[in-house]
């Protein structure tokens, strides 16, 4: 369907122009999206570690008193 949309002569030029345009804006989404994701993976990941840190140097210092 999509495919057509783009190339049928039928269709004024403006709507196949604002149907790629939709499309493109589109994949920026999904690209974009999959980066935060990816990031937000990494920041999760820091986050626990660091938790664990702070775990592991209260349980020291309890230790310790």
């Amino acid at each position: 369907m999509r495919g057509h949309l783009y190339a049928c002569t039928l269709l004024p030029e403006e709507v196949r122009r604002r149907a790629q345009d939709v499309r493109e804006v589109a994949r920026k989404l999904a690209k974009h999206s999959s980066q935060l994701r990816d990031l937000a993976d990494v920041l999760m990941r820091e986050a626990e570690a660091a938790l664990a840190a702070l775990h592991e140097t209260m349980q020291r210092s309890a230790w310790r008193n």
